[in-house]
């Protein structure tokens, strides 16, 4: 296990509860100040604004991204951009797909879409990338 020597998400706890334990953790725990809500998702016509919801898929993939990359880890809140949509063919993210980006410095970012969180970004080498 690597040493973690920043944060990636300041600020945010992410959890997979029921409704009731949001309620319990709302009501009861003081460090929560409370959670994400999806605005992009209104139900129905009740007008409510559900909570935000992250896929296993892109955890699964968020957490391997934090865990074995080479290179810092950043969030993006913004959506990402279209770009070629490739894989990881070699290296420590190997087997992750996702979406190739340039930064205006000529460096080659791999990106994630993570649903409200916007992407998680890191530098890879463009040799580790192939197509899907």
């Amino acid at each position: 296990k690597k040493m973690v020597d920043r944060v990636v998400c300041p600020s945010y706890l992410f959890i997979r509860c029921t409704e009731s334990t949001r309620y319990l953790l709302s009501k009861y725990a003081p460090f929560v100040k409370g959670f994400i809500k999806d605005h992009a998702r209104i139900e129905d016509n009740s007008r409510i604004t559900p909570f935000a919801y992250i896929t296993d898929q892109q955890m699964d993939d968020f957490r391997s991204m934090v865990e074995q990359s080479e290179m810092p880890v950043t969030i993006d809140p913004s959506s990402i951009k279209r770009g070629d949509k490739v894989k990881v063919g070699a290296g420590p993210l190997k087997g992750l797909q996702g979406y190739v980006l340039h930064d205006g410095e000529g460096k080659t970012i791999f990106a994630i879409c993570i649903n409200i969180l916007g992407s998680a970004r890191v530098e890879i080498p463009i040799s580790y990338l192939e197509y899907t």
